[in-house]
């Protein structure tokens, strides 16, 4: 007997019928979808409007941003298979961000040939996970090289800026000591896109020689170039960076909604006790419920980070240096002195004790000095 969770075709349905909106109720259902779901999908693809495929992939993409329980791998790759328009392949690379299958990389590779500039940047931006998985040893080395070989091309080759910047970024997960020069020297160029696509790449690179480029930009005017750097110093751990990124948040209508989701989560990403405390205000305070799903689990990231102290995000960097025989040079570097001075004043929260706040930050000051 055909039931509702076995049945896929009102699912078929909706996606075929131009006359109304595809029912959000249905989403979920391309989450591990099956193989028989997918050929019965495959027989009524060419049959759904592009403009559909569009907003069903993205619609998919914000899900999976916000629910680390679903799954749209599967359907992701079933697109890449059957589709040929450049703007669902480019939806559908997007919906594959977290996909760590390495038999993705031949196809991303090829498309960063394409004709059509948004394809390529799509598949330029995926490359950059498979980066991060050579720098812990998870793909083959030849493999890794590979693809840093094409991205540096890409990078000083391909007639569109949006597919270089990409590139940059892909680059910040690579330990090759050529991407600390093209970041510096995207990061000097005047226009303001390639500011933050410098930065964005910094806070991949797990080197806290950037610290004093990131810190200056936190309360950049340009919001690019700001939100980058407020990402950045999360990425990076930045304990120094916590008593502005707590000053922008108590200041709620200096920030947009964008801003403020970064600043909440980068400071959960950095931790302390000061910091646990003003998210559980704006938890408590907050009367949207998206918002407070989003709270809720930069609190548990904060927790999780909390509960393994001994995580340094850096160490992987580190060892790397210390490998090339160069960690004396690289610890030396006047940029990654912390003068972390803690909450000197303590506007940002004025129904505080000072006495535990102010101590938390002189250990984790200590802390920091201790590991550089």
């Amino acid at each position: 007997m055909n039931t509702h969770k076995d049945n896929f075709e009102q699912v078929i349905a909706g996606l075929t019928d131009i006359n109304n909106p595809f029912p959000a109720v249905y989403l979920h259902r391309f989450s591990d979808i099956s193989p028989e779901h997918l050929t019965e999908l495959n027989k009524s693809w060419y049959e759904i409007p592009v403009a559909r495929k569009i907003s069903l992939l993205g619609d998919l993409e914000e899900i999976a941003e916000a629910d680390t329980l679903v799954c749209f791998d599967d359907f992701g790759r079933f697109v890449l298979k059957q589709e040929k328009h450049p703007e669902v392949l480019s939806a559908a690379i997007r919906l594959l961000w977290e996909c760590e299958d390495l038999k993705l990389i031949p196809y991303f590779l090829e498309n960063t040939n394409h004709t059509d500039e948004n394809l390529r940047a799509a598949a330029t931006a995926a490359l950059g996970l498979f980066i991060f998985l050579g720098e812990l040893d998870k793909i083959p080395k030849k493999q890794q090289e590979k693809i840093e070989g094409k991205l540096f091309w890409i990078f000083e080759n391909d007639p569109q800026v949006q597919v270089r910047r990409k590139a940059l970024e892909s680059l910040g997960y690579s330990s090759r000591m050529e991407v600390f020069r093209i970041i510096q020297k995207s990061f000097d160029q005047e226009q303001p896109e390639w500011k933050a696509s410098a930065l964005y790449a910094m806070g991949r690179s797990a080197d806290p020689r950037w610290k004093n480029i990131i810190l200056e930009n936190i309360n950049e005017d340009n919001p690019e170039i700001k939100a980058e750097a407020i990402r950045a110093a999360g990425q990076l751990e930045l304990r120094t960076a916590r008593p502005a990124l707590l000053e922008l948040l108590m200041e709620p209508f200096d920030l947009d909604i964008d801003l403020r989701s970064i600043t909440i989560w980068s400071l959960s990403q950095i931790g302390g006790k000061k910091v646990r405390k003003i998210l559980e205000r704006i938890l408590k305070e907050t009367d949207d419920d998206e918002e407070a799903l989003f709270i809720e689990n930069a609190l548990e990231n904060l927790g999780f980070k909390e509960s393994f102290p001994e995580l340094d995000m850096l160490a992987v960097r580190t060892d790397k240096f210390a490998e090339e025989g160069e960690v004396d040079e690289y610890l030396l570097d006047d940029s990654i002195s912390d003068d972390d001075n803690g909450y000197e004043d303590d506007e940002v929260d004025e129904d505080d004790e000072d006495d535990e706040v102010d101590e938390d930050d002189k250990v984790d000051e200590q802390d920091e000095e201790e590991e550089y």
